[in-house]
C-alpha cells in the first residue's frame, strides 16, 4: 500500500512542475509544499503512522531548477479489503457510439442559363404626303432612332414643316422654293427632339409640296476616311465612329446657314459640329471615347 501511495504522490509532483516549467519564467529554486490528508485506514494491521511516514517523505526526483511551483497536492490513502472481502465494484466500460454514415453529398446539376434572344430591329417605315397650301396631313407613327425625309416646295412665299407630338418640333421655315433633306432624332429620354409615338404633320405654303418621310434602323455605317458632297440640305451618310480622335474639314459656299450635325442610330445624342453663316472652310477636331464629356463610340448619321 505504502508503494501505491508513493507513486501517486511522485505522478502528480511530476505532473505540475512540467506544466509550469511551459510557461518560460525565470525561476528559483523550487521549494514543494506537501500538505497531506490521510484517510484513516479501514484494516487495523496497518499502523496509521506508517501511513503518514509514507507519505510525507516520498522519493521525490531532482526538481527542475528553471520553475517555481507553488502546488497543493492531496493524496488520499487506499485501504486494503477486510478478509470478508468486499467486492469492489468492476469498472464498467462506456461503449463507443457507432459511427453512422455521413450521406455521400451530391453535387448540384447546373442549371444551364438561357441566352437572350436579340431583339430583331423594326423594319424600315417610309411614308409620303403631298399636296398644295396650308394642311395638316397624319397621323403616322415614330419609333426611336432617326428619321429623315425629303422636301419640295415650289411657292415664293413662307415654306413651314412642324411636327406635332407629344412634343412639338419646327423642321423646316424658308421662304420660297426649296429642295432639301433634314432629319431628326427620335428618344424617350430625350430632353430635345421628337418623342416615340403617334405624330401629324402642320405644313404651311403657298405652293405645291412633297414630303418623303423614311425611319430606317440600320447597324453599320461607312468607316473614316469618308467623304460627302452636295447642294443645300441633305443627309449624307451613316458612318460607324470608334473610340479614336478624328478631324472633320469643311467647306462651304453661300451666304446662309451652314450646319453639321452628327445624330446617334439610337436617337440619344445630337452633336453640333459647325453652326456658322456664309463661306466656311476650316477643320473641327471630333473626340470619340466613353465618358460624359466626349461623343460616345457608335453609328451616326451625318446631317447638313
Amino acid at each position: 500500500m505504502n508503494r501505491r501511495i508513493v507513486v501517486v504522490v511522485v505522478f502528480l509532483a511530476v505532473v505540475i512542475s512540467w506544466s509550469a516549467c511551459s510557461d518560460g519564467s525565470v525561476l528559483t529554486t523550487p521549494q514543494p509544499v506537501a500538505t497531506v490528508k490521510t484517510v484513516p485506514p479501514t484494516d487495523t494491521r496497518i499502523p496509521p503512522t506508517q501511513v503518514h511516514t509514507s507519505i510525507t517523505q516520498p522519493v521525490m526526483p531532482t526538481p527542475d531548477v528553471r520553475a517555481t511551483v507553488v502546488a497543493e497536492i492531496t493524496a488520499t490513502a487506499l485501504a486494503w479489503p477486510t478478509e470478508t472481502g468486499t467486492p469492489q465494484p468492476a469498472a464498467t466500460q462506456t461503449p463507443s457510439p457507432e459511427p453512422t454514415a455521413s450521406p455521400t453529398p451530391v453535387p448540384p446539376t447546373s442549371t444551364p442559363q438561357a441566352t437572350a434572344t436579340p431583339t430583331p430591329l423594326p423594319d424600315p417605315v417610309v411614308f409620303e404626303f403631298s399636296g398644295s397650301g396650308d394642311k395638316v396631313v397624319g397621323p403616322f407613327e415614330l419609333q426611336e432612332g432617326v428619321v429623315r425625309y425629303a422636301a419640295q416646295h415650289s411657292g415664293s412665299r413662307n415654306f413651314v414643316v412642324k411636327f406635332i407630338g407629344e412634343r412639338d418640333e419646327l423642321s423646316i421655315n424658308i421662304i420660297g422654293r426649296y429642295i432639301g433633306g433634314r432629319a431628326h432624332q427620335v428618344s424617350a429620354d430625350n430632353r430635345l427632339g421628337l418623342k416615340p409615338g403617334p405624330h401629324r404633320l402642320e405644313i404651311t405654303a403657298d405652293g405645291s409640296w412633297t414630303l418623303k418621310f423614311t425611319q430606317d434602323f440600320p447597324t453599320a455605317g461607312v468607316a473614316p476616311p469618308f467623304r460627302g458632297a452636295g447642294t443645300g440640305d441633305e443627309v449624307l451618310s451613316w458612318v460607324t465612329l470608334n473610340e479614336g480622335t478624328y478631324t472633320l474639314s469643311a467647306k462651304h459656299m453661300g451666304s446662309r446657314n451652314f450646319i453639321v450635325r452628327l445624330l446617334s442610330a439610337d436617337g440619344w445624342s445630337v452633336e453640333l459640329l459647325i453652326n456658322v453663316i456664309g463661306d466656311y472652310d476650316g477643320q473641327k477636331i471630333v473626340k470619340v471615347a466613353s465618358g460624359l464629356s466626349y461623343l460616345p463610340p457608335g453609328l451616326y448619321a451625318v446631317v447638313v
